[in-house]
């Protein structure tokens, strides 16, 4: 994850830089880089990737079943 511009940590303690910025709220301020174990799309982000690595290493995908690669 990483700090949203216009945020740091300072001191241990979340602040927000500059005093133009108007979201005051200090319990949504990461972004999620990568996905997590556990997310509902965490199933179909992997099989995305997997799938890509196979047909860039030469596997072909069945017609008939998706998820078989020869």
């Amino acid at each position: 994850m990483e700090i949203l511009v216009g945020y740091s940590v300072q001191d241990g303690k979340l602040a927000v830089s500059g005093e133009s910025h108007r979201n005051q709220d200090k319990t949504h301020v990461l972004k999620l880089l990568k996905n997590m174990y556990g997310l509902k799309q965490a199933g179909h982000n992997w099989y995305n990737r997997l799938t890509d690595e196979l047909l860039n290493n030469g596997f072909q995908q069945s017609q008939v079943d998706k998820c078989l690669f020869i």
